[in-house]
């Protein structure tokens, strides 16, 4: 019998994380690393924790559980 410490993740879940990582793929494409105050929305992201743009992007709870945040 196969045995792993990686949760089983609901598909629901799977396909939240999936929509997740695009997200962030996408974002950090915009970030202008020579001047960062010149990235779009600098403010509001310096502004946040990993957490807080997982709670305001994140359509399951298991996001959560998944991350231990």
């Amino acid at each position: 019998m196969y045995r792993t410490s990686i949760p089983t993740l609901s598909p629901l879940v799977l396909l939240d994380f999936s929509q997740l990582l695009w997200k962030i793929n996408r974002l950090y494409r915009t970030v202008c690393v020579q001047d960062l105050l010149r990235t779009p929305n600098a403010a509001e992201l310096d502004s946040m924790t990993l957490h807080s743009y997982i709670e305001k992007n994140a359509w399951t709870q298991g996001q959560f559980q998944f991350h231990h945040l």
